[in-house]
């Protein structure tokens, strides 16, 4: 692979793993609720357990898939995918911010 190879991977692979973390705590979250073992600052995330499922599963899915929209390689050699992985990313980032306003909102 030349060297202008390698940097079309670096981004999209950098922005993979910097969405990783994130994800992880999320879904540690997610997790807690049914468990009850939320800290003294988070029980309010315990009013609305669906919202927060879905807002933690769609955002994991979002910020993990995002970047394969950066990958070169993905858009020349598989298009439809590409777009397929578009309209799943439009589709959580509507259920993200949905969620998001009815765990403010209650």
């Amino acid at each position: 692979m030349t060297r202008l190879g390698v940097r079309r991977f670096l981004l999209p692979a950098a922005l993979m793993l910097l969405a990783f973390v994130p994800s992880l705590v999320a879904l540690m979250r997610v997790v807690q609720v049914p468990m009850g073992a939320l800290p003294d600052d988070k029980l309010y995330l315990a009013s609305t357990p669906i919202s927060l499922f879905l807002h933690a599963l769609c955002g994991a899915t979002f910020a993990l898939s995002a970047p394969l929209q950066l990958f070169p390689t993905m858009r020349r050699r598989f298009p439809k995918l590409h777009r397929r992985t578009g309209w799943v990313l439009v589709l959580t980032g509507v259920t993200i911010a949905v969620t998001g306003l009815v765990m403010v909102a209650l």
